[in-house]
């Protein structure tokens, strides 16, 4: 019989003390159902020592430590000793299951856990569903008419929530100015818009729109038209449409050189015309009825700060002409959602990612519409979420990217 040392039995666990203790037991045809609620020490006591721990001794008279005889019928021994009819129908259970209880215990376990998971994935599945179909049902097509006749219809496209918003202003007062952060899509839902305008006015909605990106380096005369060394004429990127019908967009009107930026009043007021120096033969352009006026930006026009350093200042004058038509284009979730299609689990890294850097103040860095589509782009061909995540952050600092916990989120979403 294997015999044991107190160093031996020192770390062994429940489990282990146990099975051996019944297994010696069972060859020295000792009663075992002690085994199953003593201590620990009583256990190894046992495997060291062959002793009963005293209040489980299978003698009723005496508290001796010594095991009973190995020999003699069993069925006697264990009927004198061990207090008659109880113990013996105790023996023969344990006999019967005291092998099997505890794996059959944790078979039942795991095929319990087994079966709650399941249902459970069951269930998250038929939930993701259910949401699905929801917001479905929240974002139905945008349809808008003027009249009788249907001019917008997104049907299955994808499209930001303020789109109407964007057309209303379009259509009842000719102009618009739409500030937001980086990626919101601010000048792709002016375009949207003017399509459907476009068509009421019967102007191709590509050639009738003008984009004019703005810097500090934009001049007047860009603007207004200059003349060449010959004499002639070249008209200006805003001079067209405001003369023969169409809109401009300004992007990145907050980086316009305000002084500069003055040029515009004339055009998103009722004054009706703009001078134009350089045209010597015509210099005065006058408004068209259906001359259209938009701008996009990022700050409200009060200059330069942490995130948008190449911003200025703008006139309060220009600011005015804007004051109900000024719409703020924040990031809609709904719409990263549907950008990153049956990936639902890359828009949620992303938006606690977005999170994150709100939280840690981190003012130069951005989680825009747009990392949503590339989110999709990049797990349609097996990228993985970590991969992802240190793509997107490859220029932060490493202090930017503790102070988001990086590492913890690429171990989260592994």
């Amino acid at each position: 019989m294997r015999t044991y040392t107190t160093d031996e039995l020192s770390n062994k666990s429940t489990k282990w003390l146990k099975h051996h203790c019944i297994a010696k037991a069972k060859e020295l045809r000792h009663a075992r159902t002690w085994i199953q609620t003593c201590r620990n020490h009583d256990r190894r006591n046992y495997l060291i020592h062959g002793a009963y721990p005293v209040s489980n001794s299978p003698s009723a008279d005496t508290t001796s430590t010594e095991p009973p005889s190995a020999g003699g019928d069993a069925s006697t021994d264990t009927t004198s000793k061990n207090g008659g009819l109880e113990d013996i129908i105790l023996n023969a259970i344990s006999e019967t299951m005291g092998d099997r209880v505890e794996d059959t215990m944790l078979n039942a376990v795991a095929d319990t856990k087994k079966a709650l998971e399941g249902s459970l994935e069951t269930k998250t599945e038929e939930l993701i569903h259910k949401v699905d179909e929801r917001i479905r049902d929240l974002r139905k097509p945008i349809i808008i008419t003027v009249g009788n006749k249907p001019v917008i219809d997104t049907g299955d496209k994808i499209t930001h929530e303020k789109l109407n918003d964007v057309f209303e202003c379009l259509y009842y007062r000719q102009k618009v100015m739409l500030v937001g952060h980086p990626g919101t899509g601010k000048s792709r839902l002016i375009a949207d818009a003017w399509k459907g305008l476009a068509k009421t006015l019967d102007l191709d909605p590509v050639k009738s729109m003008q984009y004019i990106p703005c810097s500090a380096g934009l001049s007047e005369a860009q603007l207004l038209g200059k003349m060449d060394a010959h004499g002639k004429y070249h008209t200006g990127l805003a001079v067209d449409k405001f003369e023969n019908g169409g809109m401009n967009l300004f992007d990145e009107a907050d980086g316009f050189d305000p002084n500069v930026a003055l040029v515009t009043h004339a055009m998103t007021d009722n004054q009706g015309y703009i001078a134009l120096p350089n045209r010597t033969d015509d210099p005065m352009a006058f408004k068209h009825d259906h001359y259209y006026h938009s701008e996009c930006a990022n700050t409200w026009g009060d200059g330069m700060d942490f995130s948008y350093s190449g911003r200025m200042q703008q006139d309060g004058a220009k600011l005015d002409r804007f004051g109900d038509v000024q719409i703020f284009v924040d990031y809609d979730k709904n719409l990263e959602r549907m950008l990153v299609g049956d990936y639902r689990d890359w828009a949620s890294m992303l938006w606690d990612l977005r999170a994150s850097i709100k939280k840690a103040s981190l003012d130069r860095r951005y989680i825009s519409t747009r990392r949503f589509a590339d989110a999709h782009a990049w797990a349609k061909v097996g990228k993985d979420k970590p991969w992802f995540l240190d793509r997107i952050t490859t220029s932060w600092t490493d202090e930017e990217r503790g102070k988001v916990e990086i590492g913890a989120m690429k171990e989260n979403y592994s």
